[in-house]
């Protein structure tokens, strides 16, 4: 069974720049789906803060922390990844918007990428 935790126990790796983006994407499982999405922020010259994969039946769920991003980069990330033939569908926005020396707050996170046991 899967939950949705207060997102504000939520650890963020954002929190000393306030100015990351997450992306939340779901994708169709292939040997190398997760590199491939991975590439698209490299490429991007993105700071990848953290990464969550969690593969469901035939479906890979994926959440990636990123900085480095303007909005303009980070919207063409986005639709270059979402045009990805794995991609189902992709969502994001900023993960910590809070003033200098305050808690960054949190983007609600994926209920199947926090999978309780």
């Amino acid at each position: 069974m899967y939950e949705n935790p207060d997102p504000a126990k939520q650890p963020t790796h954002c929190i000393e720049d306030h100015s990351c983006q997450l992306f939340l994407i779901e994708a169709r499982v292939t040997a190398d789906v997760l590199l491939r999405i991975l590439d698209q922020f490299a490429v991007r010259q993105a700071t990848v803060k953290s990464v969550e994969f969690l593969s469901v039946g035939d479906t890979a769920h994926i959440r990636v922390e990123a900085a480095g991003l303007d909005d303009w980069r980070a919207n063409h990330l986005a639709n270059l990844v979402r045009g990805m033939p794995c991609v189902i569908s992709l969502s994001w926005g900023w993960r910590g918007l809070g003033e200098p020396g305050s808690k960054a707050t949190c983007a609600r996170p994926h209920p199947q990428l926090t999978a309780s046991v």
